[in-house]
C-alpha cells in the first residue's frame, strides 16, 4: 500500500491501527516515508494508551539509626520526681520510684515497667535505698525511715529519727546515712537499721545528695565519706567538681567515683577512691549530664543527659567511646539521679519528666550489650522477573550465638522472613532472593552475649518485566532472520508478559537495515494485554527489505517497564 509523501500520522480505525512509517533522521527528526503500514491486533486486542504510564514510585523503609529505643515506658502515678532505685534481691527483680517533696508517694514496678503497688501514705517520700529484701525511704521533713519488704511490697517497718530528715538518704558500710533539721542547723547522721542505733555528728552538715554504696564509701556529690568511722570522715573532695553537680554513683567495690557535674566541657568523671581521689577519666558527652549509674557488675557506666534525642548513653568502665546509646520515646532529658541498672544489669531504668506533667519510666533493655553495626548489601539493585540477587547480611562486630534474618516487603504486600541463619566467621550471612515484584529488604541481628539486637538500613530492589516476542507465519528461516513472501499472510508477533498483567498494554518498536544502518519508526499504539499476551500482525511493508521488531512494557507500580529481545524478519518476493 503505497501513498505520497506526507508527515507521518496515526489513524486508529475500529479494526486496526494504521500506522505510516517514518524513518528517524541520525538526529533523532522523522522523515517522510513511501509507505504506510498498518498494525492489526488479533482477537480485539484493542489500542490502549491511557494506562500505558502508571508511575513507579520508590519504596523504602526509613533508616535505622544506631540508637535504640525503650522496650517499654510507663506514665508514674506520681506527680513530680525523687529518686529511683532497683531491688537488692534478685528474687524480686523490682524497680522503685519516690515522687519527692509534694509529689506523692513511692511506686513498685516489674521489671518490664508494670505498676505492682503504690504507696501513697508515704508522703513526700524522696531518698531510696535498696538493701537485700528491703528498701528504705526517707521523707522530706519525716520523722522516721520507713521500710519496704520487696518480698511482699508492704511497709514493715518505720524507724523513728531524732529529728525531721532532709530528703536523701544513702548507704554504706552496712549504715543508712542521711541528714537531719535540728534547731541549730542541719547535721549528719548514721543508722544502722538491725538495730536502729543512731550516730549523731556535733558540727552543722549542708543538707548533701548522698549516693549508696554497698561498699565503706559514700559520696555526697564531690565529696567522698569513709563509713568505717562514726561520725563518717571525709577522704577529701574530688579536685574539678565546682558548679553544678547533679548526680554520683560508687562502684560496688568502692574504688571508684563517678560525677555528673554541668561543667564543660560536659561529661561524666571518674575518680580513683583514695586518701587523696584522684582523676582517672572522663566520658565525654554532647550535653550536661544530669544522672549517673553503675550496674552491679562494675563494668558499665550510663549518663542521662540534659538534651532530647539521645539522651541515655552506656559507656564500659574504661572505655570512653559509649557503647550504646538510647533515645527515649518522648523525647525529654533524663530526670535528676534518674537512673538504675538492674540487678543483672540487663536492663537500665530511665526517668523523665517535663515540667507539670507525671514522671515517666523507661525499660531500656540489652543496656548491658555494645552497639555494633548491621548493613545489607545487594549484588544489583535490579533484576528482571525469574532472575536471582545475592544478598549479604554482614555485622561488624558479633561473638557466638548471634543469628541474622532478612525481611522482605514487597510492594503492597506485608513484611515477612526472607531468610536467616547464623552468620559466618566474617559476620555475613549470604542468600539469593528471587523476587517477583519491588521489594524491600532489611537485616536484623538478633545480638549474642557481648552485643545488641541491630538493624541495617533497607535496601529496596527493583523487578523488571520480563517480555518475550515470538514471530509466527513465516515461511522458513535463514540465519536467524524470519522470511515472509509479500502479499501472502502478513508477519504476526505475539508478545507475552510476565508476571501476569492484566489492563497492561504494549508497544512495538520497528527498524529497517537501509545501507547498513537500522533507521527507527514511529512505535505502534500500545495495544491491551489479554491474559498477559498480545498478538499483533503488520500489513504494508515494502518487498526486497530487512527488519527488526521488539516490544515494550511501560513501567507500573511494582514493575519496571522493560524491552524484549529483538525479532529480525524480512519480506521477500
Amino acid at each position: 500500500m503505497f501513498r505520497s509523501r506526507r508527515a507521518p500520522r496515526f489513524a486508529v480505525c475500529a479494526t486496526a491501527a494504521v500506522l505510516a512509517l517514518a524513518a528517524a533522521s541520525a538526529a533523532g527528526a522523522a522523515q517522510s516515508s513511501p509507505f504506510v503500514a498498518t498494525w492489526h491486533p488479533v482477537a480485539g486486542a484493542a489500542p490502549a494508551p491511557a494506562i500505558e504510564a502508571r508511575p513507579s514510585p520508590a519504596l523504602a523503609l526509613a533508616p535505622v539509626p544506631n540508637v535504640r529505643v525503650p522496650s517499654n515506658s510507663t506514665t508514674l502515678p506520681l506527680t513530680s520526681f525523687g529518686r529511683v532505685a532497683v531491688s537488692a534481691d534478685p528474687a524480686y527483680p523490682y524497680v522503685f520510684a519516690s515522687g519527692g517533696n509534694g509529689g506523692g508517694g513511692v511506686v513498685a514496678l516489674d521489671a518490664d515497667g508494670a505498676v505492682l503497688q503504690t504507696f501513697s501514705g508515704l508522703s513526700n517520700a524522696h531518698g531510696l535505698v535498696a538493701v537485700g529484701s528491703e528498701v528504705f525511704v526517707s521523707r522530706c521533713g519525716g520523722s522516721a525511715i520507713d521500710v519496704i519488704d520487696v518480698t511482699t511490697l508492704t511497709v514493715s517497718n518505720s524507724i523513728t529519727t531524732p529529728f525531721p530528715t532532709d530528703c536523701d538518704l544513702g548507704y554504706g558500710g552496712g549504715l543508712l546515712i542521711f541528714s537531719e533539721t535540728t534547731p541549730g542547723g542541719h547535721r549528719m547522721v548514721t543508722l544502722d537499721p538491725t538495730s536502729e542505733t543512731f550516730w549523731e555528728g556535733t558540727d552543722e552538715f549542708a543538707p548533701p545528695v548522698l549516693t549508696s554504696s554497698p561498699s565503706t564509701t559514700v559520696s555526697t556529690i564531690g565529696e567522698l565519706l569513709d563509713m568505717t568511722t562514726q561520725p563518717p570522715t571525709s577522704l577529701g573532695a574530688t579536685p574539678g567538681t565546682g558548679g553544678s553537680q547533679y548526680d554520683a554513683a560508687l562502684a560496688p567495690a568502692g574504688n571508684r567515683a563517678f560525677i555528673a557535674t554541668g561543667n564543660s566541657p560536659f561529661a561524666v568523671t571518674e575518680y580513683a577512691v583514695s586518701a587523696t581521689p584522684t582523676l582517672t577519666r572522663s566520658y565525654p558527652l554532647a550535653s550536661s549530664p544530669h544522672a549517673v549509674a553503675v550496674s552491679a557488675s562494675g563494668l558499665f557506666v550510663a549518663a542521662g543527659i540534659d538534651a532530647t534525642g539521645k539522651n541515655v548513653k552506656i559507656f564500659k568502665v574504661g572505655a570512653t567511646t559509649a557503647t550504646a546509646s538510647y533515645t527515649t520515646p518522648d523525647g525529654i532529658a533524663t530526670a535528676d539521679r534518674g537512673l538504675a541498672f538492674s540487678i543483672d544489669g540487663a536492663k537500665l531504668f530511665a526517668i523523665t519528666r517535663q515540667a507539670g506533667q507525671a514522671p515517666t519510666l523507661h525499660v531500656l533493655a540489652e543496656a548491658n550489650l555494645m552497639d555494633t553495626t548491621a548493613s545489607l548489601g545487594l549484588s544489583k539493585g535490579t533484576v528482571t522477573i525469574g532472575g536471582s540477587v545475592t544478598l549479604t547480611a554482614h555485622v561488624a562486630n558479633h561473638a557466638s550465638g548471634g543469628t541474622m534474618r532478612i525481611y522482605k516487603t514487597p510492594y503492597g504486600g506485608s513484611r515477612q522472613l526472607a531468610a536467616g541463619g547464623p552468620v559466618n566467621a566474617k559476620g555475613n550471612l549470604i542468600v539469593k532472593v528471587s523476587p517477583k515484584k519491588h521489594t524491600v529488604y532489611q537485616a536484623v541481628y538478633s545480638g549474642d552475649t557481648k552485643y545488641a539486637t541491630e538493624k541495617s538500613t533497607s535496601k529496596t530492589l527493583k523487578v523488571r518485566v520480563k517480555l518475550a516476542l515470538a514471530a509466527s507465519r513465516y515461511y522458513a528461516t535463514v540465519n536467524g532472520v524470519r522470511l515472509y513472501h509479500a502479499g501472502a499472510k502478513p508477519p504476526l508477533f505475539t508478545t507475552t508478559v510476565a508476571p501476569y498483567h492484566s489492563g497492561g498494554c504494549t508497544r512495538l518498536y520497528l527498524q529497517q537495515r537501509v545501507s547498513g544502518r537500522w533507521k527507527s519508526y514511529t512505535p505502534s499504539p500500545c495495544f491491551g494485554l489479554t491474559n498477559s499476551r498480545v498478538a499483533v500482525y503488520i500489513t504494508g511493508l515494502p518487498r526486497n527489505t530487512s527488519w527488526r521488531v521488539r516490544s515494550w512494557y511501560a513501567a507500573d507500580f511494582d514493575h519496571l517497564a522493560g524491552f524484549s529481545a529483538y525479532v529480525r524478519f524480512a519480506i521477500t518476493s
